[in-house]
């Protein structure tokens, strides 16, 4: 109203006129600025003048009028001034509860409850008034990992995320200790979860909070950049596998799988030619033929799997040529997948084929002399043992890479729930 009357002021003092008018503008803009109106960046929160027992009594008026808001502020403010008096605390943590700031109501009083000096009458109250606000809150549990050589003292801070200004609320601090999962009680909403401390760069994950649910935050303090006395910035040196052992890890995955894919070439040609030589059988030895047509094919598909193994360690071999190790970690992840379902799909193909083979080489039921150049049914246990070698070969090369690379990078991983609205999951976190 106050902008709409200034303007109303400034058209009766210049009036719009021909080749006047195209001046209003910059000219009213002129009047609304001043030199002696500071930037937003230079203006700073008010100190505070009162004395303690104006401040007091403002603030308990506040409550008493519900104006809880203001009331919790005022002894805020008071117990911040005034830590020995802890009443201040135990009022603030009424007054949040009564503005449904249940989660500053229930850290205030925790803290209120943990001060030695209070009477039984003091406890029975505060206990009461904490029973109150607990049910009202949801837990989320929060841990916090970090890199090595940084202070122990962690704090987590919980900001809640007002929807507008009338709803902002101060921060929650929580001291932490790396590794141990905390679990902080907050209202439902939005949250921004925040861990810090001295020598880290501060890490923060936004969550939502749900009534009636359970949340989970996992955060990772890494090592803050440390400023030379003359001034630059040096930056930690960056952490990597030693080359000379990614070399080694090279040739050596890549040699042991290419000698195991050459053994099991070569087994695989002799089992081959153990089947082989079975065409030669007739039905009148039954018995005898099927049991080389077995032995041929068992040696025939370990060398198939052996195959398959020297397949997946030359290409755990070949994702270390990649110096990036966000890169090898992407490779190692896809590798242990494909390994996975190679391992599961080769195993069912290998036991169902070996039914279908068992039933169909069984010495009673065979008839015809030209059998067994003609019907073995074994395609599918060969290459179930392919994907069965393969998958094993592929898992370990992973393994291996992941167990190295986190060793010299001085990493850990971690596997966390995830829970908000209309989602659900598991969270991998961490760095290779």
């Amino acid at each position: 109203m106050k902008l709409v009357c200034v303007m109303t002021a400034l058209l009766l003092v210049f009036p719009a006129t021909g080749a006047a008018s195209p001046a209003l503008p910059g000219r009213a803009a002129a009047l609304f600025q001043s030199a002696e109106s500071p930037a937003r960046e230079s203006r700073t929160p008010a100190v505070v003048i009162g004395s303690k027992e104006e401040r007091a009594a403002k603030a308990a008026a506040n409550y008493a009028q519900n104006r809880s808001v203001e009331a919790a502020l005022g002894f805020e403010g008071l117990w911040k001034d005034y830590p020995a008096d802890v009443d201040y605390l135990f009022n603030a943590a009424a007054s949040r509860y009564a503005a449904s700031h249940n989660a500053h109501a229930v850290a205030y009083t925790r803290e209120y409850l943990a001060q030695p000096q209070l009477t039984a009458e003091d406890r029975k109250e505060a206990e009461a008034q904490l029973r109150e606000a607990l049910p009202q809150v949801s837990p989320v549990a929060v841990t916090v990992t970090t890199a090595a050589g940084g202070s122990a003292a962690i704090t987590v801070v919980a900001q809640h995320m007002a929807r507008e200004s009338g709803d902002l609320r101060p921060e929650l601090l929580f001291p932490a200790m790396a590794g141990s999962a905390m679990e902080l009680q907050l209202d439902p909403g939005i949250w921004t979860i925040r861990a810090q401390g001295s020598g880290y760069i501060a890490s923060e994950q936004r969550v939502e909070v749900i009534k009636g649910g359970k949340g989970a935050v996992a955060l990772r303090l890494e090592i803050a950049p440390v400023e030379s006395p003359t001034g630059p910035v040096v930056l930690p040196p960056p952490r990597e596998v030693p080359p000379k052992l990614v070399r080694r890890l090279e040739l050596g995955f890549g040699i042991t799988g290419g000698l195991a894919a050459v053994t099991g070439i070569a087994v695989l040609a002799v089992g081959a030619g153990k089947v082989k030589d079975t065409t030669t059988c007739t039905t009148k030895d039954k018995v005898s033929c099927t049991q080389d047509l077995r032995d041929g094919i068992r040696v025939r598909d370990l060398g198939v799997m052996a195959l398959g193994g020297g397949v997946g360690l030359v290409t755990g071999g070949l994702t270390w040529l990649a110096r990036d190790p966000r890169k090898r970690r992407t490779a190692w992840i896809a590798e242990m997948a494909v390994g996975g379902a190679a391992l599961v799909g080769g195993g069912i193909l290998t036991t169902l084929s070996a039914g279908a083979f068992n039933a169909a080489n069984d010495a009673g039921k065979i008839n015809t002399d030209n059998y067994f150049s003609e019907h073995k049914h074994s395609v599918g246990h060969a290459l179930g043992g392919f994907l069965f070698g393969m998958g094993a070969g592929l898992i370990t090369s992973a393994a291996t890479g992941f167990a190295v690379q986190k060793k010299h990078l001085g990493e850990t991983l971690r596997l966390d729930a995830m829970a908000g609205r209309g989602q659900a999951g598991l969270m991998l976190s961490g760095r290779f």
